[in-house]
């Protein structure tokens, strides 16, 4: 069942990709305007269909990830890894954020959000350096637990759908259409570490299919959440809703009324996946930067992302700019990042076999 020597298993791969996306696109995916209902589906499945083959891309240029400096050159392959490393730290401080405010929302009314906002960077910062076996591990004990109380929660929820608010005609521009799936692309580019996951993967050539079916699960389940928030609340009734799904959840009962608050278990866990794609950010800062041997860097950039998260909390700046640089310097520079990956592979490759 598990994998020892520094590996993971296709398994662990597995849970581990579902436990990252899940939580965060659970919470963000229907505060999207331009993913709401049935376009909403389509266009994340859209993006499920870019990356079948996209992950046998993923498979082919994982030595680039592996060894960027090789492949690169040394100042290439650093800038290579810092830009990766950007990505993660802004990440960082939208998910810091995203924590401290369902916390104080929902869980502990009345807290201090820097205060959640400093514990839960330490407490993650922590967890990532008990070792990949044993965060494979975490991953693999707590999987069935929250796969199973997420889903739990999302078929108690179809009690509160009405027929009638369904409807699967989307009337909407040219576009309009591009648009939202650019919206879609930006959610999935977490997808673009799965060639520097993949080294520490055992048989990495055959992890296309826990790879797939990860993305297929997650894509499912948010696609699901999308139709019993337009069966509940209907086409467009839950869009100024800042957290849709938590609104939703907060009306659902179990069969006989004996818990006053099921939706607890919601809360408790999507609060954890995300505390674990948290986890997950300075994970792969530190072996993103192990990638350029720059590894000594790990925990100044960690103390920097939990300051820039608190600062930003004071200064009330809006997490809304971490969407404008997905979609203005990420969403355009993660395709390239990954294409020049694949010619430098190529290049190398070829220049082997010619001498």
């Amino acid at each position: 069942m598990f994998a020892d020597n520094r590996t993971i298993s296709h398994r662990q791969l597995f849970r581990q990709i579902v436990l990252c996306f899940t939580g965060v696109l659970l919470v963000v995916v229907p505060a999207l305007s331009g993913l709401s209902g049935a376009r909403g589906v389509l266009c994340l499945f859209f993006m499920y269909g870019l990356f079948i083959p996209g992950s046998i891309f993923f498979v082919r240029i994982r030595a680039c990830y592996e060894r960027p400096e090789k492949y690169l050159g040394k100042f290439w392959g650093r800038i290579f890894c810092l830009f990766y490393i950007s990505y993660l730290f802004f990440t960082g401080i939208f998910l810091l954020l995203l924590i401290s405010r369902i916390a104080e929302r929902y869980f502990i009314e009345g807290s201090e959000p820097i205060l959640i906002i400093l514990l839960s960077g330490a407490v993650c910062y922590m967890g990532c350096h008990q070792g990949l076996e044993r965060r494979g591990r975490m991953g693999e004990v707590v999987f069935s637990l929250l796969l199973f109380l997420i889903g739990l929660m999302l078929l108690l929820a179809i009690g509160k759908m009405n027929p009638g608010y369904l409807s699967f005609h989307e009337k909407t521009t040219w576009n309009g259409w591009m648009g939202s799936i650019y919206e879609a692309f930006c959610l999935y580019l977490p997808v673009f570490f799965l060639p520097f996951t993949l080294a520490n993967v055992e048989r990495p050539g055959r992890g296309g299919k826990a790879m797939n079916l990860a993305v297929l699960l997650v894509t499912s389940l948010v696609s699901f959440s999308l139709i019993l928030l337009q069966g509940a609340f209907g086409k467009n009734g839950y869009e100024q809703k800042k957290y849709p799904l938590f609104d939703l959840m907060a009306g659902v009962k179990l069969p006989g009324d004996f818990l006053e608050r099921v939706d607890i278990f919601w809360i408790g866990a999507v609060l954890f996946c995300i505390l674990y794609a948290m986890g997950s950010i300075f994970f792969y800062c530190h072996t993103v930067l192990e990638k350029c041997h720059m590894e000594s860097w790990a925990l100044w950039i960690a103390i920097a992302l939990v300051t820039a998260a608190a600062a930003t909390e004071k200064t009330g700046i809006s997490p809304e700019i971490y969407g404008k640089l997905l979609a203005y310097v990420y969403g355009p520079l993660f395709p390239v990042s990954g294409a020049v990956a694949g010619m430098a592979l190529k290049r190398k490759r070829k220049e082997g076999g010619t001498q």
